[in-house]
């Protein structure tokens, strides 16, 4: 599993550093959407190059992978952090329209959430290898 996420922005490198704390398995990788893997992963998806939102990438084998964006990612986050997180499953009750319209209106004013601007990412040594380039 990868999440791509947006590099270039404070809220955005928030939540990576929210989501390493609360990652207990480690298995979670990250890649910025501006990185490598990131431009690999739109060349294969053209389709989200004008998507404005985290990527979630569950890599299936043989190398085919399903995609998910805006509140799909999100749920998808949820699920895999477990715990008391899983309850965020009961949001598919509410259809994807208006899960998504949430999504847009927090993307929409992510660079202002975060008052400071774009931070880099410092991964801590332990958390370097999950960080893709």
């Amino acid at each position: 599993m990868v999440m791509v996420y947006d590099d270039r922005c404070g809220f955005c490198d928030r939540t990576v550093q929210w989501m390493l704390r609360r990652d207990g398995t480690g298995s979670l990788r990250f890649a910025p959407r501006e990185g490598t893997f990131g431009a690999a992963l739109l060349a294969r998806h053209p389709h989200l190059i004008d998507v404005d939102s985290m990527i979630w990438v569950d890599q299936l084998g043989d190398g085919m992978e399903e995609v998910h964006t805006r509140s799909d990612a999100v749920l998808r986050i949820a699920n895999y952090l477990g715990g008391a997180w899983k309850l965020a499953a009961v949001a598919r009750l509410v259809p994807a329209p208006l899960r998504d319209f949430g999504y847009r209106l927090v993307a929409r004013h992510r660079h202002r959430l975060s008052r400071d601007g774009a931070r880099c990412v410092v991964p801590e040594p332990a958390q370097l290898e999950r960080f893709l380039p």
